[in-house]
């Protein structure tokens, strides 16, 4: 008969067990390591005192295998085993290696009732793959921002800025860039069509009714009986006053 799991506690477990070690061990390796990590971790110590025996009745293996798998772990450097005293007084201690350091030992609450006043758990370090990706983004999150990681130092974007005096949004931003580019001749052009636009006393935050003018390699005009005039070379004064102003309206 099977039946789901019944109670929530748990065993710490390192997660280079799981992610770099599990899949090259041997069933036998795999058992003895699997008990000896309930006996430690999941009882918040390092050491447990358990015969060869008991770890066979623990893990279903015969002492044989038992033994296999205990050399297999001590060989990997994960585990450590000492024998104390002799003959009939004979006792085996097993050790779990850990590379944490002291100041990575975090202190958790007990997990079940039969660990109710134990020495709190070591949480373990991640592991080798883990710990590179947490370091890379804690990198990038040191890293100053620079001319090539600041969105807002494109040149549309800058030209936008001074012409219409205000700074885009992001999702104003990206439509930008994409329709401009940064040529000088069109950052150049874009920055005549936002003030040109601005002059006319219209919304300066209408990016995409300007980025029209723009795609259409025109200049707003004055309005002139209701009616807007846009050919850019029909309006020599209005390019006069914006060269004369570098494209900065007023």
């Amino acid at each position: 008969m099977t039946r789901g799991f019944t109670s929530p506690n748990f065993t710490q477990c390192p997660n280079d067990w799981f992610d770099e070690m599990l899949p090259q061990m041997t069933i036998a390796e795999a058992k003895v390591t699997a008990m000896l990590i309930r006996h430690t971790f999941g009882f918040h110590r390092l050491t447990v005192e358990i015969g060869m025996s008991r770890l066979a009745r623990l893990t279903g293996l015969s002492e044989n295998a038992v033994l296999r798998g205990a050399k297999a772990a001590e060989a990997r450097g994960i585990v450590k085993r000492v024998n104390k005293g002799r003959g009939d007084r004979r006792r085996t201690v097993w050790e779990l290696v850990v590379t944490t350091s002291a100041s990575e030992v975090v202190n958790e609450a007990a997990t079940s009732t039969t660990e109710v006043g134990l020495p709190p758990p070591r949480r373990q370090t991640t592991s080798t793959s883990e710990a590179r990706e947490i370091k890379t983004k804690e990198k990038k999150k040191k890293e100053p921002l620079t001319a090539e990681r600041t969105p807002s130092a494109h040149p549309a974007l800058i030209a936008y800025r001074e012409s219409a005096k205000l700074n885009p949004t992001q999702p104003q931003s990206d439509p930008i860039i994409a329709a401009v580019g940064d040529k000088p001749e069109a950052v150049a052009f874009w920055k005549q069509v936002v003030a040109a636009y601005c002059l006319q006393g219209w919304n300066p935050r209408n990016v995409a009714n300007m980025l029209d003018y723009f795609k259409r390699h025109e200049l707003p005009a004055t309005r002139r009986g209701g009616k807007s005039r846009s050919s850019a070379g029909k309006y020599d004064a209005l390019l006069k006053h914006l060269e004369a102003s570098d494209g900065n309206p007023g």
